[in-house]
């Protein structure tokens, strides 16, 4: 049996986001992927940089996906924010913090960032971070 993946996927554990999460990420990279869950998303870089280092020497990866979300209590939830914008834009920096350390660690990784948030509708949006 194959065993390697196209991808890591770090995500928070937070069941809101589950189910819409796990489906965007198989729409999206169409492979397998490493799929282990943390409350706060990408909040504990000791946690990704293991994980990361696993899956590279043991599945093979050649992408990391990260994904940071709306209200999550790790980081104090939606009421510790003024508006939706300041909340985005906090999720913003941390993603690109965590994407510029693995991406030094681990050059050769292709490395994607997500924030997901809750629609109009509460639908759930996938925004992908620059």
């Amino acid at each position: 049996m194959k065993h390697q993946c196209q991808a890591l996927v770090i995500r928070c554990m937070d069941f809101r986001f589950r189910k819409a999460t796990i489906k965007f990420v198989e729409d999206k990279i169409k492979g397998d992927f490493d799929d282990p869950t943390q409350a706060g998303g990408v909040k504990n870089v000791d946690f990704i940089v293991e994980h990361v280092k696993i899956a590279k020497e043991n599945h093979k990866i050649q992408e990391v996906y990260l994904f940071n979300h709306q209200d999550c209590t790790a980081y104090g939830g939606s009421q510790n924010f003024k508006s939706f914008e300041e909340e985005r834009e906090f999720h913003r920096q941390v993603l690109n913090r965590a994407k510029a350390f693995i991406s030094y660690l681990f050059p050769g990784l292709k490395v994607y960032i997500f924030y997901v948030h809750f629609g109009p509708r509460e639908e759930i949006l996938f925004e992908e971070v620059e």
